[in-house]
This record gives structure tokens, C-alpha cells and sequence, in this order.
């Protein structure tokens, strides 16, 4: 197994040896000895789920892993936090928060950050999307912490990283390099590429 990034921050692992894309995956977590794996500041969970279906590999077969998404915190456009410029962790737990639903994949990934850093924020509200969630900031009903999507840019409120932490949740699309592909699959690929970040 042999990894690299590439000039897009895109995770490249080459087979080198008959294996399965599950196979090679579980080999990358062994090899770290962990669930998870962190890349360009991203992080990528290893737990054999990345694809739809596990695909046998040949020596010399290079799994790509696209990053997709990353997440930022959201505040009213007239914020303490947007007149200062910067937030830090700890100050979500400093004013009302809109957050994900709590079943939901970000809802529990939220969570459990909160957790992990000691910190019990005021949930108001929690909504199923980040149109719903933006709307809600946009009113000034609370913060939030979100994925960077379309929808939180074409409201009116204020997008600020959260200096102390790198803070990402990112969606990854894997496909095997220099495999031939149907037309399909090329206009698919080149659509995530394009329009990721409005899904």
C-alpha cells in the first residue's frame, strides 16, 4: 500500500497487491491504528463504509478519496461575534445554539465535540438541514455550527472558522483512478466536483 496526496488534497492509495477496496481500507486504519485519518486537516473515517459496494482491486489500482465538505459556525449578521471577527470553541457555549437534530449524522458528531471538550452549549432549537438551521441564525434566534454548504452563503449572516479547534466534518466520494468508466460515472464525478457543496 502506498499513499500520497495530490496536488488537490485528494488521499491517494495505490494497491499493491490483489486485495478489495474494504480490504485496502482496513489496512489504512491498521496501519495508523485508528478509526480515523487525518489529511490536509481533514478527517476521513476508515470503517470499510466508504463506498457503496466493496470493488476488487489489482496490484498497481489507486483508490482516490475526494474531500467534499468542511464546516464553519454561523452567527446573525449583527453578532458580538461577527463585530469581533473570530470565535473560538468556547463560545458556542457562550450564547443559544441551533443545532442539527440529534439522530442525525452531524447531530451526533456535534454532540459528541461538545463532549469531548467539556462543553454543555444552550440548544434552542434543533433542525433537520443547514436551510433551516441558516434561517433560524439568520433571525437571530441563535449560533450554529455547520457544514459549508451553498444555503449558509446565501443568507444573511456571518461565516466564522473557529480559531482554537480545526473544526471539519467532511463528506468524501472515493473512486478507483485510471479504471474505465461509463459516461455516467465521469458526468457523476464531475458533478460532485462541481456542485458538492450545494448537496
Amino acid at each position: 500500500m502506498h499513499l500520497a496526496l495530490d496536488e488537490h488534497l485528494r488521499l491517494c492509495i495505490r494497491a499493491e497487491a490483489e486485495t478489495s477496496s474494504d480490504a485496502l481500507l482496513a489496512q489504512l486504519c491498521l496501519s495508523r491504528k485508528t478509526r480515523y485519518l487525518h489529511y490536509a486537516g481533514r478527517r476521513i473515517s476508515c470503517n470499510g463504509r466508504l463506498l457503496a459496494q466493496d470493488h476488487p482491486l489489482h496490484a498497481g489500482d489507486t483508490l482516490i478519496i475526494d474531500p467534499i465538505m468542511p464546516e464553519e459556525t454561523i452567527t446573525p449578521w449583527d453578532h458580538p461575534l461577527a463585530r469581533r471577527g473570530k470565535a473560538t470553541l468556547q463560545d458556542l457555549a457562550e450564547y443559544p445554539v441551533i443545532g442539527y437534530d440529534r439522530t442525525s449524522g452531524l447531530g451526533k458528531y456535534t454532540r459528541r465535540l461538545y463532549a469531548i471538550h467539556g462543553l454543555a452549549p444552550d440548544i434552542i432549537c434543533e433542525s433537520p438541514d443547514e436551510n433551516a438551521i441558516s434561517a433560524l441564525v439568520e433571525e437571530a434566534f441563535g449560533i450554529a455550527l455547520v457544514a459549508d454548504v451553498e444555503e449558509i452563503h446565501e443568507r444573511n449572516v456571518h461565516i466564522l472558522k473557529v480559531e482554537d479547534e480545526n473544526l471539519v466534518h467532511t463528506v468524501y466520494m472515493a473512486y478507483l483512478k485510471d479504471r474505465y468508466m461509463i459516461p455516467a460515472v465521469k458526468n457523476f464525478i464531475h458533478f460532485i466536483h462541481k456542485e458538492g457543496t450545494k448537496l
